[in-house]
C-alpha cells in the first residue's frame, strides 16, 4: 500500500501501473477503494454512486461515565431510517457523526472489474459497518488468487445514475426527501 500519494493515471491490463507525482508503482493487481472519491481517480466510475456528505460533527470530550452509559460498548451504532444517522465515540470520548458516503441508486454496494486486474468497490450507501467486513474479505481473497466470491457480488447489476456528476446530487436529495416524509408520515 502507498498512502498519500494520489493517483495521477491507472494503466489498465494483465499488469497494471499506477502512475502517482512520485512514481509509478507496478502492480499483479489494484484494488480501488476509495468509495465517493472513486470516481475522481477513475472516470469510468463516474456517475456510478452520488457522493453524499454526511457531516461530522466532534463536540467537546465526554465524561467517561456517560462514554459508557451511551455505548457501553464502544461499538459504532446506526439507525435504520433511510436518511441514516451512524455515530461512535473517538479514542478521546468525542461523539462522531459523519464522513462522505458514496450512494449507490439500488443502495447496493457495487463490486466490479474495471479491466484486466483492476477491481473496485464502492457505493456503501452510508451502511458501510457491515458490508465493509465482507468486502475487505472478499478483496484480501483477490490478492491472494481467488475471485469466486467477488465474481458472484460483481454479477449484480447496477444502473447508473439518471445525469450522472451534474444531477446526481438533486436527484438524491430529492429521493432522500420524498423517504424522509415518508418516516416521518
Amino acid at each position: 500500500m502507498f498512502e498519500q500519494s494520489p493517483v495521477l493515471k491507472i494503466h489498465h491490463g494483465a499488469k497494471p501501473k499506477v502512475e502517482t507525482a512520485t512514481g509509478t508503482i507496478h502492480a499483479q493487481k489494484v484494488l480501488l477503494a476509495g468509495n465517493a472519491y472513486l470516481g475522481r481517480t477513475e472516470p469510468r466510475l463516474q456517475g456510478k454512486v452520488v457522493a453524499a456528505g454526511s457531516y461530522i460533527i466532534a463536540p467537546e470530550p465526554l465524561s467517561t461515565d456517560l462514554c459508557t452509559e451511551l455505548l457501553p460498548t464502544e461499538l459504532a451504532c446506526v439507525d435504520m431510517r433511510s436518511a441514516l444517522d451512524y455515530f461512535r465515540l473517538s479514542p478521546d470520548g468525542r461523539m462522531l457523526w459523519g464522513g462522505n458516503v458514496a450512494i449507490s441508486l439500488n443502495r447496493i454496494p457495487q463490486f466490479g472489474r474495471i479491466e484486466g486486474n483492476t477491481y473496485y468497490v464502492q457505493g456503501y450507501s452510508g451502511h458501510g459497518l457491515a458490508p465493509t467486513h465482507i468486502a475487505g474479505k472478499v478483496r484480501a481473497d483477490i490478492v491472494a488468487g481467488d475471485s469466486e466470491q467477488f465474481d458472484i457480488f460483481a454479477r449484480v447489476h447496477h444502473w447508473r445514475l439518471p445525469g450522472g456528476k451534474w444531477f446526481g446530487n438533486p436527484v438524491l436529495a430529492a429521493g432522500m426527501l420524498y423517504f424522509r416524509l415518508k418516516e416521518l408520515l
